[in-house]
């Protein structure tokens, strides 16, 4: 059973309902394995080791189960476009952190490693389903959002996917350990 039919137009939801799936459960198994392979690496004490591995997971196991629904075989000349694709759009998105504020000079790999998350969370299971050619991110951006098809459901997991990255850096400049902010002294 293909995940998709052959003219993309539409999409039954039982196939955007499996992709979706099969994205969450990498997703979930990414996570922990990320998490809770070493004792002293999680999300928290180690973040950029910990995402290292989540992308190393996430990727091949992502894309093995949406290859395994799909009828398409892959070309070795496909399977090298892949990374390359992966590695300039991590770089597109580290060029945009940058231009959004990240530092310059200083955490340039934990400012790269958020592009590099944000590029596998979007160009794997997009590539998996469509290919690498160029007429599949020409087809993201002109696919109408009102559409019922896997084109419009990888555009809305584009869109909020960069939605949610916005919104978790949003707050940041909101925390109270910063020392622009005023600090109140309740014992005086």
């Amino acid at each position: 059973m293909a995940v998709y039919n052959s003219d993309h137009t539409t999409a039954s939801s039982k196939e955007i309902a499996v992709v979706s799936g099969i994205q969450m459960a990498a997703l979930a198994l990414a996570g922990v394995f990320a998490n809770y392979l070493l004792a002293d690496v999680t999300f928290v004490t180690k973040p950029v080791l910990a995402f290292k591995i989540f992308t190393f997971v996430y990727a091949p196991l992502c894309f093995t189960l949406l290859l395994s629904r799909t009828k398409s075989k892959w070309t070795l000349m496909q399977l090298v476009k892949l990374p390359i694709i992966i590695t300039l759009f991590a770089a597109f998105f580290h060029i945009i952190a940058v231009l959004y504020g990240a530092p310059f000079l200083e955490k340039t790999e934990e400012t790269f490693v958020w592009g590099l998350v944000m590029a596998i969370l979007l160009v794997t299971p997009l590539c998996a389903v469509f290919g690498t050619e160029l007429e599949v991110f020409v087809r993201m951006c002109s696919s109408s959002w009102y559409e019922y098809s896997l084109e419009s459901y990888f555009q809305q997991c584009i869109i909020m996917t960069v939605f949610g990255a916005w919104i978790g850096a949003f707050t940041i400049p909101l925390d109270w350990d910063r020392p622009w902010q005023g600090k109140l002294n309740l014992n005086q």
